[in-house]
């Protein structure tokens, strides 16, 4: 068995460059897992090869609550507040500033808007909803002025016939569907340790949020639909949908290139002053060939048109 588990590591080191960053995290995690026996890694592995769902996501023309009878694909509606995160922490600034944002949208707006960001789900055991993407939509919906409106859930796996929850992580791990790191991109001894529901998430991943500012001006690509511009770039090209937790990707790779004293323990205004400082550097180093092997690089030949800016004293980001 060991023998086995030393050449599962051997094949991951040889055969995922791609991870670049995240593939030391990952051997890193597996050295420390004999105990775990030869499925546990085996069920790393395959979680470090599968590819993002291809799900089409159809949108009736009057969306019912999610049900035990959703078809897959089907857009359906829920609770934001009670669907179950796949994810332990969240970037607590950008969660404050669309809070804020969806706070000033009248109900009409913040229904399109709810409808132009569908929540992709893996439907679980007793049919409870886990979202896959999203988590930060989700936290401030329910949070905001408008925390009684639903969101829009488009179910994309059905594993609802894990015999137990351990059989169902098993499953999300297999599909890449499931983040299990700490706030401080360290493995969670457990997946009882992720939140039960949005509405739990308290944790703060500081580098999240700088990896959404970075994001969001090409530092690199995260791709979506028509009419958005990214559509068009290499990295979205023939559809190409995103990696799963590219964020948190990104997010790893910059804690462990510009580690921030006190990040974790300062208050929030001490938190935006010490990220923004580091955000020039960080966003420069992410387009350099020392990233290129993590998904959806940019090497800088895709600049944004009008750059974003972040106020100095909320954290928030221009429109």
């Amino acid at each position: 068995l060991l023998q086995l588990h030393s050449f599962t590591i051997i094949f991951l080191q040889c055969r995922l460059p791609q991870l670049g960053h995240a593939r030391r995290s990952l051997i890193s995690t597996l050295v420390t897992m004999n105990m775990l026996g030869v499925m546990a890694t085996l069920a790393l592995v395959a979680a470090a090869l599968a590819a993002p769902s291809d799900i089409e996501c159809k949108m009736p023309d009057s969306p019912v609550p999610c049900a035990e009878n959703t078809e897959i694909g089907t857009v359906c509606t829920h609770d934001a507040a009670t669907l179950h995160p796949t994810q332990y922490s969240l970037g607590m600034v950008l969660i404050r500033c669309k809070t804020d944002k969806i706070n000033g949208k009248s109900e009409k707006k913040a229904t399109k808007y709810l409808l132009d960001h569908v929540i992709p789900a893996v439907v679980g055991p007793r049919n409870g909803l886990f979202l896959t993407d999203h988590h930060h939509l989700a936290k401030s919906l329910s949070q905001s002025v408008h925390a009684q409106m639903s969101v829009y859930v488009c179910p994309t796996n059905n594993f609802s016939s894990a015999k137990s929850m351990d059989e169902f992580w098993d499953k999300m791990v297999a599909a890449s569907k499931v983040w299990k790191y700490d706030n401080k991109g360290k493995p969670l001894a457990s997946f009882d340790d992720l939140p039960a529901t949005i509405s739990a998430m308290e944790a703060d991943d500081p580098y999240r949020t700088i990896s959404g500012y970075i994001r969001d001006n090409y530092g690199y690509i995260k791709c979506a639909p028509d009419p958005d511009p990214t559509a068009k770039f290499p990295q979205c090209a023939g559809g190409n949908g995103n990696p799963p937790f590219l964020e948190f990707l990104y997010a790893n790779a910059i804690r462990t290139d510009f580690p921030i004293i006190n990040i974790y323990t300062d208050p929030i205004a001490a938190q935006i002053t010490a990220l923004l400082k580091v955000y020039p550097r960080a966003f420069d180093d992410v387009q350099t060939s020392k990233y290129d092997t993590l998904p959806h690089y940019n090497n800088g030949s895709i600049k944004i048109p009008t750059p974003i800016t972040v106020d100095p004293t909320t954290g928030c980001e221009s429109d």
